[in-house]
């Protein structure tokens, strides 16, 4: 368990994952939902959850993310590593009570991992947390390969 505010915090239940079985590519600078990755929230319910990706970027593209949810969540706090190939780079966000806008990496090379981890205590709208990506510079073709996923747990 870990503490949330100084009351201890244990899973309900095991983690449940969700693993990508397909390549999936991009080549803009708009954000696109992956097709897999993604999984449901109820009302009043906190969760824990890491996205593990394998991703690629184009020449000179980088990779940018962005979170979505549910609106008016009671906190959402979560942090973006990238590391392998390329520069690498990490990003963390500590937003209170509302998901974040996009967040820029440096280039990823093939085989490059993206892990994007946090926690979510949600408020009264049930809803979607979905990871979605895009370039930062229009150039050539990212791709998130299979084997890519998400996993996640009911806290309380």
């Amino acid at each position: 368990g870990f503490y949330d505010d100084g009351v201890l915090i244990t899973a309900s239940s095991g983690p449940t994952y969700v693993t990508k079985t397909t390549d999936q590519t991009y080549s803009n600078t708009t954000f696109v939902a992956d097709t897999a990755l993604s999984f449901a929230v109820a009302a009043n319910t906190k969760y824990r959850f890491d996205f593990n990706l394998i991703v690629n970027c184009g020449p000179a593209a980088d990779i940018k993310f962005q979170l979505t949810g549910p609106a008016a969540p009671t906190a959402v706090r979560y942090a973006g590593i990238l590391a392998g190939g390329g520069s690498g780079g990490m990003v963390i966000t500590d937003a209170a009570t509302a998901f974040s806008t996009s967040w820029s990496l440096l280039s990823a090379d093939a085989g490059t991992q993206l892990v994007v981890y946090g926690y979510l205590d949600n408020g009264a709208n049930a809803g979607t947390v979905a990871l979605e990506l895009a370039q930062v510079v229009n150039s050539g073709t990212n791709t998130t390969y299979m084997g890519s996923e998400v996993q996640y747990r009911i806290l309380s």
